[in-house]
């Protein structure tokens, strides 16, 4: 596992394989599908995400390959100035925990031409995100693409300026979540599961609902869906 702090203008190339070993962290007691219904047991949970950076800046991901991580593949926590490109994570679908990239307090960041497969997120973006541009991704199978939170008991936890062009989620178990300001989607398919297709038809009027309600209330400003394949609505505090 690989740890980068306060590294500005690192590049990771290459045309090889980072090779996880991750089976034996996604059997640990602690993991959702080890108890009964899914449950968790009690027992040791530590399962070190495959690469992280802490701190750095101007960073280039390109042409590789990482598969079976314990737990996230990568991940960018207080970074600016990220690119990623023809990244391909490929990791079997039921393993826990196995977020493709996680962004946090991270700015200026671009993912690129890049195929995911694993068994959490494809794309998480966490609180104090910004300018964040996805284009040319195929997602799946995967639980989709995570944008923002609202946080804990509806404190506002916000990202802004996300957009997500040109894309494919398929397989995916969620689709995509969306909190806060200034989220474009656009040429998005979404091929969910038929189960999790029923699931987001009984729900959707729901959902809606609660989207128009966020808004009101100043937590979701412009979300603007540019895809038939998408709902195809906006939403905004000023509407």
């Amino acid at each position: 596992m690989a740890r980068v702090l306060s590294n500005n203008d690192m590049k990771l190339t290459g045309n090889g394989v980072i090779e996880g070993n991750g089976q034996k962290w996604w059997d640990l007691p602690c993991k959702p599908h080890r108890g009964p219904n899914g449950s968790t047991l009690p027992g040791p949970c530590d399962s070190p995400a495959m690469i992280r950076f802490f701190m750095s800046s101007n960073l280039v991901v390109s042409g590789i390959k990482i598969q079976n991580s314990p737990q996230f593949h990568m991940k960018f926590d207080g970074c600016e100035g990220v690119l990623i490109d023809k990244l391909l994570i490929d990791t079997p679908k039921l393993s826990p925990n196995t977020d493709g990239i996680h962004i946090g307090n991270t700015r200026s960041v671009g993912i690129y031409n890049s195929m995911i497969s694993n068994g959490d997120d494809c794309i998480s973006i966490g609180p104090g995100c910004s300018d964040v541009h996805i284009e040319g991704v195929t997602c799946g199978p995967s639980h989709g693409i995570s944008i923002g939170s609202l946080g804990v008991h509806n404190s506002q936890a916000c990202v802004s300026n996300i957009t997500v062009r040109n894309s494919m989620i398929k397989e995916s178990d969620n689709g995509d979540t969306v909190a806060c300001t200034n989220i474009t989607m656009a040429d998005v398919e979404l091929m969910p599961h038929e189960a999790v297709q029923k699931a987001y038809a009984r729900d959707r009027s729901r959902k809606i609902q609660k989207l128009k309600d966020d808004a009101a209330r100043g937590l979701i400003n412009h979300i603007l869906y540019e895809s038939e394949k998408l709902s195809g609505r906006k939403f905004s505090n000023n509407s």
